[in-house]
């Protein structure tokens, strides 16, 4: 009887320090909820692991090792041993930049600018140490290799923009404006004089070399102001009056922007052509003065 009591008395005791560190549990669990740590009932473990030092800072300086001049806009990248970018920062207008390093260890610093060459520097080592590194770089000019390079330019558009910057909106010439889509779609084209005939403006002539034979009054068309007789090649006529065949005074020629004559005109190959501009004499005389008060002639080629 009296073990059974004792027994008992075991068994009341064990239940009791259980119920007491069940408390003591879901007490624990409780505030470590609180503190943002997950638990669970199954175990829990405790991981101890010391994070990596800070390694100490770079303050650095660039120089152009030829003028002893600050580089600004140089690229600094902190590589590890495997070559892999630990870190980059940038040299300001003072050629100084601010870079550290992950964690104390062995570091290159690499160097990159537009106009200098790559520097590379030998291994460098960084401790955890409170005190900054000091260095000083030295860049060395390179020449900028444009090798290679390839700018074209739309003719069109150019020729757009040379007419706009006059003052003149190619959209308000109407068909005295042709582009090269429209010079392309002319199946024969015997001379340049070939593309303003197909483009049918109003009035206007094309008197090659073989019309210009003297006639019943013995005249030619006659050259604008600034224009020699013998700069006759191919005129281009705007104006009427009582001279050869009716036609008037020759549109002064203007190649690629320069004043030309009507000999070039002749000679120009028609496949060369990339826009044409045919200007009245009110709109031309604006332009180019006298020697345009029989309208102009714009040519702009494929160069």
């Amino acid at each position: 009887m009296r073990h059974r009591d004792m027994r008992h008395r075991d068994m009341r005791q064990r239940d009791i320090c259980g119920r007491a560190r069940e408390r003591w549990w879901l007490g624990s669990r409780r505030s470590m909820a609180a503190a943002g740590v997950s638990v669970t009932m199954a175990a829990v473990m405790t991981v101890a692991s010391a994070a990596p030092l800070q390694a100490q800072t770079v303050v650095g300086r660039v120089l152009d090792d030829a003028r002893n001049a600050p580089v600004a806009g140089a690229r600094i990248r902190l590589l590890d041993t495997d070559g892999d970018a630990r870190g980059e920062a940038a040299s300001d207008n003072a050629g100084t930049f601010t870079l550290t390093p992950p964690e104390a260890g062995d570091y290159y610093l690499e160097l990159t600018r537009i106009g200098y060459r790559r520097v590379l520097t030998p291994l460098l080592s960084f401790s955890d140490a409170v005190e900054p590194v000091r260095l000083e770089i030295m860049m060395s000019p390179a020449p900028v290799g444009l090798e290679g390079l390839s700018v074209e330019v739309d003719p069109v558009a150019k020729a757009e923009a040379d007419l706009r910057t006059q003052g003149i909106d190619p959209a308000n010439l109407g068909n005295s404006w042709i582009t090269q889509a429209e010079i392309d779609a002319i199946e024969v084209k015997r001379d340049v004089g070939s593309i303003l005939e197909w483009s049918a403006i109003n009035g206007l002539r094309v008197i090659r070399p073989e019309n210009m034979t003297a006639g019943e009054a013995g005249s030619r068309p006659t050259p604008g102001s600034g224009q020699k007789q013998s700069d006759f090649g191919m005129c281009i006529s705007l104006v009427r009056g009582r001279t050869w065949q009716g036609a008037g005074r020759c549109a002064l020629v203007v190649l690629d922007g320069l004043p030309s004559n009507n000999e070039h005109l002749l000679d120009l190959d028609p496949l060369t052509v990339a826009a044409m501009a045919v200007l009245q004499p009110i709109d031309a005389r604006i332009l180019y003065g006298t020697r345009a008060d029989a309208g102009a002639v714009l040519v702009w080629t494929k160069r």
